[in-house]
């Protein structure tokens, strides 16, 4: 009995072990996060008419359009709304654990298809809401001043709490990795170089919500400051979580490419790393309509319609725009003139450029403590140019090409002895291909091998009493290199014909044309064959003529956005009458 006492002791042990594995690491466990979505019913009039939400709750009366009492299936972290057409409503929401109290109605920001993505290129799939975080529900409610069309509920947990099986495999992983970081004493993110410490996208979970493409770059002119209209009642270890939601919100719902802004601070003074691209480059997000190409967004995690951000969320965001705006040569104080023709203050609430209560009354009060934290840390350096070219902007692959450039002080005259990265866009972000000093004369130059149409760019992190600059980006096209052979020029009809080749850089599929030189109506293709490649780019292909003649073959790869069309030599194939053996 003994024995058998210590076998299934035994056994419990590696099961408990097997669970809690994903989370033996050195880095804080994070659940896998889920999405799912729910049909919204057909609202149903509250009220006689359709009146603001704001005006029918402050007189007592019913909201105009209210759906009912909605339990989920799944217990949620996060919810949203999405629906068909350009409308956008007040819109109020309240959510509940099962046996709860019901939470407070919270009036939810409400975008059309033009609203805060515009600006990116990045369009919303009709109407949507401001995520709302809500920490644990299990039941939802909406209501809006408007009839809403086709009603999307999407919803994101991020806890690893969405079933009953799940919360139990949680929170023995969780307990697991606190007692590894415990006795490992792992260091929180660190300041560097006057820059505040940020949390980088690796530590709230960003491999779980990757951008769809490369980012995109423009200008900083000002900053933006935000609310995410989330619930105000959240703990430090929340709080990546939240950002993780957000993110997956904006890009699953949205539609967006990435998170929406480029930095996000918690009400402990925690910075987080936004949109992927460099904290320290003019990454293009999806926070401010058309002005996101020559702003950064900061959003503060919480609703700040009547509750102040904190002071260390204020001191935290001050040293932020402080580091930020300084390495763009931007002011604090003052007003500038965007791309869109708005002019604002350098550093300005959401609701400034758009129809919003965005940062929330509460927040807006606080901008003008904010610029003058911002301020204190005096002028921002002498601006600096950066220039940048290709000295062949196609090549065939696998050869490379040269950039040139050229380092310029806020007077004209060259920078030598400074740092320059050469840096290529790829989808996950940036990549540093080379590291030059420039020369007495500002000048550099790098070698770079690129591997399909690929931007380049050059980047001054800035320092010795100068501001950061990064050059316009040149775009360099590839052209493949591909190769076919057959290993004979003949056979017969009902022969096989087996072409051989290879393609770098690799590509998943490579067309093999054969095209019937002899005979009525010649030339005429006679065969597109689609050939899946295989190790290094490497493929096979297989016909079997039919007709007797004279035949040309190719392999043949399309332009496809990251490399040029390419094409092999043509082989000559002569096919003759009768039973035929093969071509190998």
């Amino acid at each position: 009995m003994r024995r058998l006492a210590i076998t299934f002791a035994a056994l419990a042990g590696i099961v408990a072990l097997v669970v809690a594995a994903p989370a033996l690491s050195l880095r804080p466990y994070r659940p896998e996060p889920v999405d799912f979505e729910l049909t919204g019913p057909a609202a149903q009039p509250g009220g006689a008419g359709v009146v603001a939400l704001s005006d029918s709750t402050r007189s007592g009366g019913p909201p105009a359009f209210s759906s009912r009492k909605l339990r989920v299936g799944k217990r949620f972290n996060l919810v949203g709304l999405r629906w068909s057409g350009a409308s956008e409503p007040e819109l109020q929401l309240r959510f509940r654990r099962s046996g709860e109290k019901w939470s407070g109605w919270l009036e939810v920001g409400a975008h059309s298809e033009h609203g805060p993505d515009a600006g990116s290129g990045e369009r919303t799939r009709g109407g949507t809401s401001d995520p709302v975080w809500v920490g644990d529900g299990d039941e939802v409610q909406y209501r809006s001043s408007e009839r809403l069309r086709a009603v999307k509920l999407h919803f994101v947990n991020t806890r690893g709490t969405a079933t009953r099986a799940e919360r139990i495999k949680t929170a023995t992983r969780r307990s697991a990795n606190k007692a590894l970081l415990a006795v490992a004493n792992v260091p929180p993110a660190q300041a560097q170089d006057g820059r505040p410490a940020i949390v980088p996208r690796s530590a709230w979970g960003a491999e779980d919500c990757k951008p769809k493409s490369a980012p995109q770059y423009g200008q900083i002119k000002a900053a933006f400051v935000h609310h995410t209209v989330t619930a105000n009642e959240y703990t430090p270890e929340e709080a990546p979580s939240i950002v993780l939601g957000i993110c997956r919100f904006h890009r699953n719902s949205n539609g967006w490419n990435d998170i929406g802004y480029n930095f996000l601070v918690d009400k402990f003074g925690t910075i987080y790393e936004g949109r992927a691209g460099g904290v320290d480059r003019a990454v293009i997000g999806s926070q401010a309509a058309n002005n996101n190409s020559d702003t950064t967004g900061i959003s503060n995690l919480g609703t700040h319609t009547a509750v102040p951000q904190t002071e260390p969320a204020l001191r935290a965001i001050a040293d932020l725009l402080r580091w930020k705006l300084s390495l763009h040569g931007v002011p604090a104080q003052g007003q500038v003139t965007l791309g869109s023709g708005r002019t604002i203050e350098r550093i300005s609430g959401h609701r400034d450029v758009n129809s919003t209560a965005c940062p929330g009354n509460a927040l807006y009060a606080q901008l003008p403590a904010i610029r003058a934290l911002v301020a204190n840390a005096g002028p921002a350096p002498p601006s600096t140019k950066l220039e940048l070219k290709a000295l062949t902007t196609r090549v065939r692959y696998p050869n490379s090409t040269q950039v040139v450039g050229r380092l310029l002080g806020p007077d004209g005259a060259p920078l030598a002895g400074r740092t320059v990265k050469v840096q290529l866009r790829k989808l996950g972000g940036l990549s540093t291909v080379a590291r030059r000093r420039t020369a007495s004369d500002g000048r550099f130059s790098a070698t770079v091998k690129p591997a399909g149409k690929r931007g380049l760019s050059a980047r001054f992190a800035g320092g010795g009493g100068v501001a950061s600059t990064t050059s316009p980006t040149v775009t360099v096209d590839v052209r493949p290199k591909l190769e076919a052979r057959l290993a004979s020029s003949g056979t017969r009809v009902g022969g096989t014909i087996v072409l051989t080749g290879r393609i770098g850089p690799a590509k998943r599929i490579v067309r093999v044309v054969i095209v019937r030189t002899t005979g009525p109506g010649s030339p005429k293709q006679v065969a597109n064959l689609r050939v899946r490649t295989f190790k290094h780019g490497h493929l096979r292909g297989i016909w079997h003529p039919k007709k007797a003649g004279k035949y040309r073959v190719y392999a043949l790869s399309p332009n496809d956005g990251d490399t040029l069309r390419a094409q092999s030599p043509k082989i000559t194939l002569t096919v003759a009458k009768g039973s035929g053996g093969a071509s190998r």
